[in-house]
């Protein structure tokens, strides 16, 4: 049964995987990499309300790096820094496996947005339903496996939305984060809210995603639109930031960026305004053509 729950569990990030890329508002072939080249930090140390921060290599330091060794890890991050995007890459490493993989010692991984477990009466029933739905394994099959095998990592995405369901969701998660549930298991989670960790165990390690940085930015305008030594393309839209310092803050963001990038590359009437209400009012202009040709072309 293990084999066959590892399997289909497999097949269940692979489709989560492409369904992602396909309803993404964002280019195709800017997806893949695009959130995780953002930068990463851990906190090392907190003495009152003085907390250090240190930078992690790349977002497979999450499980390697030994300052963040702990069976309970927070990615802390705001809307549109790309926590859902990096759960999903971690179920796709997990499904592809290989030499260098952060996964490669864990057996089974289960992933789950926190909406998806409104109305779901347990923890094993919502991993259920991400399987395909002609799937032999029951509910209790999937109890039995997870009760025997030793490598199992749960990441839970959105658990700051946890407690805005509450009765609607009837699964405690807090005793899986608690060590109640599951106290052998490994569980990484991500919020928005930096103030969640205090409800949880005190061997928590805090990771945040910080956005881009002005390196960041340049770094994916060159390996998106510069051909050969031409920086032209980057220059035009750097320059378009430095002008609009309100705008330049907000695509610290990378999905404000990435979404900028593109379609000021492709629309010079965007980078005309100079206030964020004519910004976003044309953007909402253009927005809905750049999204409809991204899909014509998967």
């Amino acid at each position: 049964m293990e084999q066959q729950l590892i399997s289909e569990l497999k097949e269940a990030y692979r489709r989560l995987y492409e369904y992602h890329h396909s309803t993404t508002p964002l280019p195709a072939k800017s997806v893949n990499n695009v959130f995780i080249d953002g930068g990463i930090e851990c906190l090392v140390n907190s003495t009152g309300n003085i907390e250090k921060w240190e930078s992690l290599e790349n977002y497979q330091s999450i499980r390697l790096d030994p300052r963040v060794k702990s069976s309970r890890r927070i990615i802390e991050a705001g809307p549109g820094c790309g926590k859902t995007a990096l759960t999903v890459q971690l179920a796709r490493d997990w499904s592809i496996g290989g030499p260098g993989s952060s996964l490669n010692d864990v057996k089974v991984l289960i992933v789950m947005k926190i909406c998806e477990l409104v109305g779901v009466t347990t923890i094993y029933e919502c991993i259920k339903q991400s399987l395909q739905s002609d799937s032999k394994l029951t509910v209790d099959n999937i109890k039995e496996v997870l009760r025997q095998t030793s490598s199992v990592l749960f990441v839970l995405d959105g658990v700051d939305e946890y407690l805005g369901y509450g009765s609607k969701v009837n699964i405690n998660i807090l005793a899986i984060i608690e060590k109640e549930m599951f106290p052998h298991f490994e569980v990484v989670l991500t919020t928005r809210s930096p103030f969640v960790y205090k409800r949880y165990s005190r061997d928590v390690k805090r990771i945040r995603l910080t956005g881009f940085d002005q390196l960041t930015q340049d770094k994916y305008l060159r390996k998106v639109f510069t051909k050969g030594d031409n920086d032209e393309t980057t220059e035009r839209i750097r320059e378009s930031l430095q002008d609009n310092p309100i705008l330049g803050d907000l695509c610290r963001v990378p999905f404000f960026f990435i979404l900028y990038a593109h379609i000021t590359h492709d629309n010079e009437m965007l980078k005309r305004y100079t206030t964020m209400t004519g910004y976003f009012r044309n953007m909402i202009i253009i927005f809905p053509r750049s999204f409809q040709e991204k899909v014509s072309q998967t």
